[in-house]
């Protein structure tokens, strides 16, 4: 099983909360910070390149 990928998360389930169960908590980031982080995983583990160019007299 692939670690980055979970289970779908409790707080989008349809059913009602009840005062016994505990509130929903995030598993991770969200918005703009996990895509950048998803990004930063994916070159991690495939590989990645840069090109540098140096412009001067």
């Amino acid at each position: 099983m692939d670690p980055l990928r979970r289970s779908p998360s409790p707080c989008l389930s349809s059913r009602p909360s009840s005062p016994s169960t505990p509130p929903c908590e995030m598993l991770g980031p969200v918005g703009i910070e996990a895509v950048l982080d998803q990004l930063k995983i994916k070159a991690m583990k495939m590989g990645f390149e840069f090109n540098i160019m140096v412009v001067g007299e």
